[in-house]
């Protein structure tokens, strides 16, 4: 599990940092970095759940243990839907509109030409920041 809270701590601090450039330098390259690790964050919160399942099931943690693990997932992805929230502004203002809940449901669906940039960004956050398959 430490291993684990590990991985996600350094993808939030990576998509912390991301957003900040973003922000800082009015870079809209970097914005589309943000959604990508976004969802990679996402798929990690899933995976940490699962594995911290089976260890309840093996009898290697607790329950209470547990309560803490599952407060700093939903930060962890709280912090990271808040950076693609801003990312997606970013990148929304950038280009004269305003809807990103929108823009965020094209991209991740393939119809948006920055939809190959991220599918590409995705995979090598994922490769980063995934787990072995024992964790899975």
């Amino acid at each position: 599990a430490k291993d684990d809270i590990g991985v996600i701590s350094a993808a939030t601090a990576e998509i912390l940092l991301l957003s900040i450039e973003t922000l800082v330098n009015d870079n809209v390259e970097t914005a589309k970095r943000v959604e990508p690790l976004e969802q990679v964050i996402d798929r990690l919160k899933r995976k940490i759940k699962h594995g911290h399942i089976s260890r309840l099931r093996e009898g290697d943690c607790t329950m209470e243990l547990g309560f803490i693990l599952s407060d700093l997932l939903t930060n962890y992805e709280r912090i990271s839907d808040h950076c693609s929230s801003i990312a997606a502004e970013m990148i929304q203002a950038a280009e004269g509109k305003m809807d990103i809940h929108e823009y965020l449901e094209l991209l991740k669906s393939g119809e948006l030409n920055d939809s190959r940039y991220f599918e590409e960004k995705y995979d090598e956050y994922l490769s980063r920041y995934d787990f072995p398959k024992e964790n899975a």
